[in-house]
């Protein structure tokens, strides 16, 4: 779990808490959801929790990851860790994903029966070639 306090939620929050507002932000938790272990790996599902000033939680945006840890049998050293937290593209994509249907309806309402605009283009250069 230490491995990850450099996750953008971690940092952000030491960094806003220096602030003279600080002291008035919700404070940030994570929260391990599942573990996995291996003789020399051990993988962690994780999710960071806001905690409200009511005593509530809630998760925290772009706030999951999973981390895998590789250990030396031998020393017990931790040899190599990969820290995967949640990219910001799926947050982009479910946002965008209204508009683009949008355009997908309005395109098919615009092009005239029997195809998209491109397949009617591509049929009206094929007809015009053959007349040549």
């Amino acid at each position: 779990v230490n491995a990850l306090r450099f996750h953008p939620a971690f940092v952000s929050d030491k960094l806003l808490s220096k602030l003279p507002f600080g002291s008035q932000l919700p404070d940030v938790v994570i929260e391990v959801d599942s573990i996995a272990e291996g003789v020399d790996t051990v993988g962690v599902e994780w999710h960071v929790q806001i905690k409200g000033d009511d005593g509530s939680d809630f998760p925290f945006p772009l706030g999951r990851g999973l981390s895998q840890a590789k250990v030396c049998v031998e020393t017990g050293k931790i040899e190599r860790v990969v820290d995967i937290a949640e990219a910001p593209w799926r947050v982009i994509g479910i946002a965008l994903l209204p508009a683009i249907q949008a355009a997908q309806v309005l395109l098919s309402a615009l092009a005239p029966k029997g195809g998209s605009p491109a397949t009617t283009a591509a049929a009206a250069a094929a007809a015009a070639a053959e007349k040549r």
